[in-house]
């Protein structure tokens, strides 16, 4: 499996476009991210993604070599999932040199947190202008896409939601 694995890297690196986006608001300023968070002093909401070119290129050897296909695409799924937790490290490390604490980075769609408010998170990232958009189902495309939500403040206490995180 290891040549597979050495293989399928080098086929992925130039495939991948990583966009990060990110924004924080005063609680106010987006009450239906901040109600379940009632200790923030600051909601920061991010979008990371890799862009379509490494999901097509899977789609385009699934039916000749199914196995390195699924090798490629389960790469992607590290790389954004590695990509959110730089970005929530990121926060984190702002938040501490502002005298103040991030919390995990909550997802919308898993846990308590309604799939619903991916709408607004894209809105107020302007998502689209970068190339990720909402299905009408509101499925992230492209599909190695992750959302998060982080509370920031002095002192984080317990959100309204159960947690999911990419806290590391």
């Amino acid at each position: 499996m290891e040549p597979m694995y050495v293989e399928m890297l080098a086929v992925a690196r130039p495939l991948v476009a990583p966009v990060v986006l990110r924004r924080g608001f005063a609680p106010g300023e987006v009450p239906d991210f901040a109600e379940p968070l009632p200790f923030a002093a600051r909601v920061v909401l991010g979008l990371c993604s890799l862009g379509n070119a490494l999901e097509d290129r899977v789609a385009q050897i699934f039916s000749e070599e199914p196995a390195k296909a699924v090798v490629l695409d389960e790469i992607g799924n590290a790389w954004v999932a590695g990509l959110a937790r730089k970005l929530h490290r990121q926060i984190r490390a702002e938040a501490e040199a502002g005298g103040m604490r991030a919390g995990p980075g909550y997802r919308p769609g898993i846990g308590h947190w309604p799939v619903e408010l991916q709408p607004r998170i894209f809105h107020l990232l302007d998502a689209e202008r970068h190339g990720i958009r909402l299905t009408g189902g509101l499925m992230m495309e492209p599909r190695k896409s992750v959302s998060m939500i982080v509370p920031v403040g002095t002192r984080l206490g317990r959100t309204a939601y159960a947690p999911s995180s990419f806290s590391d």
